[in-house]
């Protein structure tokens, strides 16, 4: 009789042996999950190779409400659900050969946030569970912008990084101005050559879900890009002009900032005006005349011209005659004496 409740009682170990599983068996499943709200979602829960039998599985969520039943499955019955989810079920090459189960959440919210737990009950390894955290978030979305100065100006070269928490399925890249688009997997960008018309930047994450909410998100910043644009001026670069005339050379630049002007001749400055004055002039006014346009507080920013003046010598001779008035009346034939 002794014998006999020994043989029961070890029976009943090994069965509650069973029961708790040796754990050893592969699963394939998702330890955590970042999702953004609106996004789908599939949490698999698969057995591979030689796996038990599954007698029953079911899955459960842990929040902060404690644990919600979500589905129960058994094979000799229909799925029992407690929310609207799909549970899609995963078979062998054997139709009737039960290999798991996916966990299918639709257009997640935040309050799909939790650890969901798949159980299976299988023989003979008894419970198998695997875990899976999720997280769900309204996506923030940042952006960086890197240039080689504190400060862009045009014909640099711009580096942009955007990103999104979740990251999206890809980034683009919008100029409000020029309407231009870009694509990147990482969020980073590099714009060549960047110009003036490039004002506000657009980052636009992009999720495969067609949720609108998600379609929505952006963030942009403003990018001034800085400028200066050739000299221009009422006179050309070679000038001529005769000794005694005055001289007046206006220039002016079109640029994003205010300029300042400096005429140089022989490393002496003669104007700090947009327009340099010349009056009388003589041979002394001969030479090199520079004209340095830069933007305040701007080093990079800067154009220069350079003028030659040379002073022509008056090529008009001016002849000049004294006439001695007679006292009496001049007639034809008279012999009239000038002095030159």
């Amino acid at each position: 009789m002794a014998s006999v409740m020994t043989n029961k009682a070890t029976s009943l170990l090994i069965f509650i042996s069973i029961l708790q599983g040796t754990q050893s068996v592969f699963i394939e499943h998702k330890k955590e999950v970042n999702v953004a709200v609106g996004q789908n979602i599939s949490l698999p829960c698969i057995l591979y190779k030689e796996h038990p039998t599954i007698i029953q599985l079911q899955w459960h969520k842990e929040g902060e409400k404690g644990e919600q039943k979500l589905v129960v499955f058994n094979p000799s019955y229909s799925a029992l659900y407690n929310k609207n989810p799909k549970l899609e079920l995963v078979y062998k090459t054997n139709p009737t050969e039960l290999q798991g189960s996916i966990w299918h959440l639709q257009e997640v919210t935040e309050k799909d946030s939790g650890n969901y737990v798949c159980d299976i009950a299988s023989f003979p390894d008894g419970s198998i569970k695997t875990v899976t955290n999720v997280q769900v978030k309204v996506p923030k979305v940042s952006m960086k912008i890197t240039s080689p100065e504190k400060t862009v100006i045009e014909g640099d070269t711009v580096s942009i990084t955007c990103v999104s928490d979740p990251p999206p399925d890809k980034y683009m890249l919008l100029s409000s101005l020029s309407q231009s688009i870009m694509e990147s997997q990482d969020g980073k960008f590099t714009i060549q050559n960047i110009t003036r018309h490039i004002s506000d930047l657009i980052c636009q994450p992009l999720w495969t879900s067609s949720n609108q909410l998600l379609q929505s998100l952006n963030t942009t910043m403003h990018l001034t890009v800085d400028f200066l644009d050739n000299i221009e001026c009422n006179s050309e670069s070679q000038i001529q002009v005769e000794t005694g005339t005055n001289l007046m050379i206006t220039c002016d630049a079109v640029s994003s900032k205010s300029l300042r002007f400096v005429w140089m001749k022989d490393n002496i400055t003669m104007s700090s005006n947009a327009s340099i004055n010349l009056w009388s002039v003589s041979p002394e006014h001969n030479g090199l005349y520079t004209l340095i346009v830069q933007t305040a507080n701007h080093s990079r920013l800067h154009r220069q011209k350079d003028f030659t003046v040379t002073v022509m010598n008056n090529t008009h001779t001016e002849v000049t005659m004294d006439v001695t008035p007679l006292d009496r009346m001049v007639t034809e034939g008279d012999n009239v004496q000038h002095e030159h």
